[in-house]
């Protein structure tokens, strides 16, 4: 999708924890992050009233270009352990698009087909 805004502002929205609940959900939700390669997200809130986490480790952090995650959710927890290959990716890659950015979301590695309709943003 293009978005008509530069990769810089773009990069900032989908990294502030502040900001990522304005585009994530509708419904109550709080985030924390380490932004940096190799640090920790964690996503709390609710899904249609239920209250989840989800938590993981950011796979890629390049400012205005990348910003990439795998995590894991308790939604999950009564199927499927808290264990990398069970871990959903998301991943956002960003590049110039004249003066907007072309802004590619990515979902991968489901570990079960009923987690993907829960993760559309």
């Amino acid at each position: 999708v293009v978005i008509g805004a530069e990769p810089a502002k773009v990069w900032r929205i989908l990294t502030t924890p502040e900001m990522i609940p304005q585009w994530m959900s509708d419904e109550e939700l709080t985030v924390s992050l380490q932004g940096q390669a190799g640090g920790a997200i964690v996503m709390r809130g609710l899904l249609h009233g239920m209250p989840f986490e989800n938590h993981g480790t950011i796979r890629a952090f390049e400012p205005g270009r990348s910003f990439a995650y795998g995590y894991w959710s308790t939604l999950s927890a009564s199927r499927l352990a808290d264990v990398p290959e069970n871990h959903t990716v998301v991943s956002f890659d960003l590049a110039p698009a004249d003066e907007a950015t072309l802004l590619t979301l990515t979902l991968s590695d489901f570990a079960e087909p009923a987690i993907r309709p829960h993760a559309d943003l």
